[in-house]
């Protein structure tokens, strides 16, 4: 009983959160795309340009590839070949999906650790047009890290209580 109670919070937790990212990944998407689409416009037919554009892209391409890609976790849309998968049943499927979930940990923490160091060594440097510090692109890298862990957690805790795939 308690632990269908805990999967049910876990779930919620997930679902929330996917949630929260799609809507910030779909308005980091559309923000991206005005500002490129006038950079473009006042490029091309205007012939000057906003120096800003480029680095407001890369760091909303970088949440949206980092953070926004952790949702691929979230509904298991991410890349993976499943024929094998899709051919055996029982206790080797579990033993395969479990081995999965334990190679995504381990992906999870290396980008986690590394993209903390990365965020840090951004402390130092600066966007020139924005004069903002390049820790706010590179810590989006440990902050989808952590989400892909959770979202991958909730997937192994429903495996080991046969209610996931």
């Amino acid at each position: 009983m308690f632990t269908i109670k805990l999967i049910k919070n876990l779930e919620k937790i997930a679902d929330l959160l996917n949630k929260i990212i799609t809507n910030i990944t779909v308005i980091a998407v559309a923000i991206m795309s005005i500002i490129v689409f006038v950079q473009v416009v006042l490029r091309y037919i205007f012939g000057t340009g906003l120096g800003w554009v480029e680095e407001v892209s890369i760091l909303l391409m970088m949440w949206i590839a980092f953070v926004g890609g952790s949702l691929l976790f979230y509904d298991k849309s991410n890349i993976s070949i499943t024929i094998l998968i899709d051919k055996i049943q029982g206790t080797p499927k579990k033993i395969m999906s479990i081995s999965f979930c334990i190679l995504t940990f381990i992906f999870s923490y290396i980008l986690c650790r590394y993209g903390m160091d990365y965020a840090r060594i951004g402390l130092v440097f600066r966007f020139g047009g924005i004069n903002i510090s390049r820790f706010w692109s590179f810590v989006s890298v440990p902050i989808g890290a952590v989400f892909i862990f959770y979202f991958t957690m909730v997937d192994l805790i429903k495996l080991f209580y046969n209610e996931g795939e």
